[in-house]
This record gives C-alpha cells, structure tokens and sequence, in this order.
C-alpha cells in the first residue's frame, strides 16, 4: 500500500534509525479522500462547516452586518434540513482520513433565461475548510458535481460567482466554465453582481 522511508542522523560513530515516515502512493492517497451524501442528520455539522468556511470566504470583503443578516437566514439549522429534505436539492461531504473537510451543494431550479429550456443543474455552494485549502479538494469536489450532473442526464453545469472573486473566477475557468451573464445577489443588505458561467457537458 505505501512505501516506507527511514531517516537517519550519523555522528562520529553511530547511525541512528528515526521512526519510519510513510511514503504514499498515489492509488492509496486516493483511498483517504471520499466524498459521500449529507443526510437530514447531519444538518448541525452541516450548519457549522458553512458559517465556518462563509466567513473565511466573504467577511473581510463585506459588513459583519451584511454577514450575520445571510447566515442566520440561510445557513440555520432548520433551513438546511429543509434544503436537505427536498428532491431537487443533492449535498455532499468530502472526507478526508473520516475527517468532513467541505462539502458542496447542486440545486436543480428555474435556470437563467439566456440557457433557455436546457436540462441544467446549478452548483450553488462549493466550499472547503481553510486547513484543507492545499489538499486540492475543490478539484475533487468538482469532479464529483461533473460525473453526478452526466450521470443523471444533465447537459449544463452552470453557476454564480462574484465578481471579485478573481480566485474562484480562475478556478472555474479552469475546469472549461465560460461566462454568460450575470446576475443579482443580495447578501444582507448589499446589492452584489454574480458573474454566471457554465460548463457543457453533454
């Protein structure tokens, strides 16, 4: 499963063996990252790990008022069971070592006009933990919203970004998402532009 890679310290006269440091191959890597359903139950862990990473992402860009006006209206414990109970709605953890580390949210609803009656699907939330940023998790999350959304027929994948959001504009556009558009988003009070983008998949 892995390779095992000793460290030495040499003085004048001994050599000393450290404990052995694990080498992992990349099939076993794949092995610690799993991304899996977020079930009714798992609504509380669910809230925290939204507010967490929201505020990571957006309170130093906006008021503290805008913030707690958003959170307390999306991000509340019976609001996300409620999201989590309805059909047109999929949630998903990734696990990293049985560690929830992000998670990720499609939401199949009206679309935008410009995408007419096309089968689509919007990633509405993607968002990894700060400690894990460098684990390439977004990458693995996206992944997994591109073969669910071909797997269940979708022809589009498409999304809102705001428009200073330069990071995650770059992100999308490397996994082959164009602009369309763009849209309102209130967050609390403030009157924000989403840019739209979208990726073909079928």
């Amino acid at each position: 499963m892995f390779k095992v890679l000793f460290l030495a310290i040499v003085s004048r006269r001994y050599v000393y063996k450290i404990m052995p440091l694990p080498v992992y191959s990349k099939e076993f890597m794949k092995e610690l990252i799993e991304i899996k359903p977020i079930e009714i139950r798992d609504a509380e862990l669910l809230m925290s790990i939204s507010i967490e990473t929201f505020h990571v992402a957006y309170a130093a860009y906006n008021t503290s008022e805008d913030i707690a006006a958003f959170v307390a209206i999306n991000f509340n414990e019976e609001q996300l069971a409620k999201e989590l109970n309805e059909e047109s709605n999929r949630f998903f953890f990734v696990h990293v070592n049985g560690v929830v580390a992000g998670y990720c949210k499609l939401r199949r609803s009206t679309p935008p006009e410009v995408l007419g009656s096309t089968n689509v699907i919007e990633l509405e939330r993607l968002y990894v933990l700060q400690a894990y940023q460098k684990n390439k998790l977004g990458g693995a999350l996206m992944q997994h919203c591109i073969e669910h959304a071909i797997t269940n027929g979708i022809e589009v994948l498409w999304l809102g970004v705001w428009e200073h959001n330069h990071n995650a504009m770059r992100f999308y556009k490397k996994w082959g998402f164009t602009s369309f558009g763009d849209h309102i988003f209130m967050l609390g009070s403030d009157k924000q532009t989403d840019l739209l983008m979208k990726k073909i998949l079928l």
